[in-house]
C-alpha cells in the first residue's frame, strides 16, 4: 500500500496516544495549575509550540531558572541601599506578602540602629536624628542641623526672667575675693564675700546699692553686681609736742628749774637741785605746782614760774618767760590751792642724791 503524508499522520496521532497511556497516573495530577488543551498534531505542525529556537537550543533552563528568582510568599527581598545624606544611610528588604519592610541604619559605614514597619509607617530617632519606613521599603530621614542646635543650646543657656546669672568671683586685694551673681530682672545681687577662701559674710542689694562691714573693711555691692571695698580708715597720728628748750629759772632756795615750750599753752619744767633730776612740772592748759621740803613751785600754761619757801618772808620769785606774760600770771598763790600728790619728808638735798621725785602739786588754771 503506497505510503501518503496523511498516513503518516495519522500514525504519529495514535503514537502520541499510546504514549500519553502510558504515563504514571501520579504524574498526570502533579501540576494543579489548568493547561489549554490543543488538537494533537504532529510534532512542527504547529508553530510556537517547539521546544527549540531558531538556533536549536533548548529554553527550558531558562524559564527554571526565571522562576527561581521570583520572591516565593514570605519571603524578602533586598531594595538596596538609600543615601540619607551627610554619611546615614539604610539598606532596605521587603516582604511584600507580609506587608512588611526592614531597615539596618548606618553612619559612615557603622552601624547605628534598625527599624520594622508592618502594616504602617514606622519611626525611630538616633543621635537626635529621625528616621521613618513604611511597609514597601520607603525610607526618609530628618536630620538635625547642628549649627542651630548650637543656637538653641545658646537660647537655653540665657538667663531665664527671675533666675540668677553668675558674674564669677572679684577679686578685692589683700586676700578678700567675692562671688557674685545677679538677677537682672529682679534688679537684685547677691555676694558672698571671702578673706583667703574663708567664708567672712555675705551681701545683697535690690534696686539701690547695699553695704557692709567686716573686720573693720566697708563692702558695697550695687544691683548690677559691681561689688568693691573700702578698707578702715587708719587713725590719724597725733602731733608730737616737741620739747623747745626756753631758758634756766632760779628758784627761791637756790636749785634750778629748765623750762621747754611743747606748744601753744604748754609747758613743762625740769627742777634740779645740786646737779639732780628732782621732778617735772607739766603745764598743759592749766598751772602746775610742786612743794619739797616747803620750797613751792607753779608752772604755769603761759611758761612763767613762781617759786617761794615757807617761812621766808622776801624769798618768792617770779621768772617771766621771753615774750610777755599772761595778765594776771604773778597773782598765783599755790600754797592754799594746790593737793599734794607726793609726800616728800627729809631736806631737798637728800631728795636729790637719793634720785627721788620732785613732790608735785597740780591746781586747776585760774581762768
Amino acid at each position: 500500500m503506497r505510503a501518503t503524508r496523511r498516513t503518516f499522520r495519522t500514525a504519529a496521532i495514535a503514537t502520541g496516544a499510546i504514549a500519553a497511556l502510558a504515563v504514571p497516573t501520579t504524574a498526570a495530577f502533579a501540576a494543579d495549575a489548568p493547561s489549554n488543551p490543543q488538537g494533537q498534531v504532529a510534532p512542527g505542525d504547529q508553530t510556537g509550540t517547539t521546544d527549540q529556537d531558531q538556533t536549536g537550543q533548548d529554553q527550558t533552563g531558562q524559564d527554571k531558572q526565571t522562576d527561581d528568582e521570583t520572591p516565593k510568599p514570605g519571603s524578602w527581598e533586598s531594595k538596596g541601599t538609600t543615601d540619607l545624606g551627610k554619611g546615614w544611610s539604610a539598606k532596605v528588604d521587603v516582604n511584600a506578602s507580609a506587608r512588611t519592610a526592614k531597615a539596618a541604619i548606618s553612619l559612615d559605614g557603622a552601624a547605628k540602629g534598625s527599624l520594622t514597619a508592618y502594616e504602617k509607617s514606622a519611626s525611630t530617632t538616633i543621635d537626635g536624628n529621625t528616621f521613618t519606613l513604611t511597609p514597601d521599603g520607603t525610607v526618609t530621614a530628618k536630620l538635625v542641623n547642628k549649627d542651630k542646635d548650637k543656637e538653641k543650646q545658646k537660647e537655653k543657656d540665657k538667663p531665664v526672667p527671675g533666675g540668677w546669672v553668675s558674674k564669677g568671683v572679684t577679686d578685692l586685694g589683700h586676700g578678700w575675693s567675692a562671688k557674685v551673681d545677679v538677677n537682672a530682672s529682679a534688679r537684685s545681687a547677691k555676694a558672698e564675700i571671702y578673706l583667703d577662701k574663708s567664708v567672712k559674710g555675705s551681701l545683697k542689694a535690690y534696686i539701690n546699692p547695699s553695704s557692709t562691714k567686716i573686720d573693720g573693711c566697708t563692702f558695697t555691692l550695687s544691683a548690677d553686681g559691681t561689688i568693691t571695698k573700702k578698707a578702715a580708715p587708719q587713725p590719724k597720728p597725733q602731733p608730737v609736742d616737741k620739747r623747745v628748750y626756753v631758758r634756766t629759772a632760779k628758784l627761791a632756795d637756790g636749785s634750778t628749774a629748765k623750762i621747754y615750750k611743747l606748744g601753744k599753752n604748754h609747758y613743762q619744767a625740769d627742777i634740779y637741785a645740786k646737779g639732780a633730776k628732782l621732778d617735772t612740772l607739766d603745764a598743759n592748759g592749766r598751772s602746775a605746782t610742786g612743794e619739797n621740803n616747803g620750797l613751792h613751785v607753779v608752772l604755769h600754761p603761759d611758761g612763767t614760774i613762781k617759786s617761794w619757801v615757807d617761812g621766808k618772808t622776801g624769798t618768792g620769785s617770779t621768772v617771766v618767760p621771753k615774750g610777755g606774760v599772761k595778765a594776771g600770771a604773778e597773782d598765783v598763790h599755790p600754797a592754799g590751792e594746790s593737793t599734794p600728790l607726793i609726800a616728800a619728808g627729809g631736806g631737798m638735798a637728800a631728795l636729790g642724791a637719793a634720785g627721788l621725785g620732785f613732790a608735785v602739786y597740780r591746781r586747776k588754771q585760774n581762768n
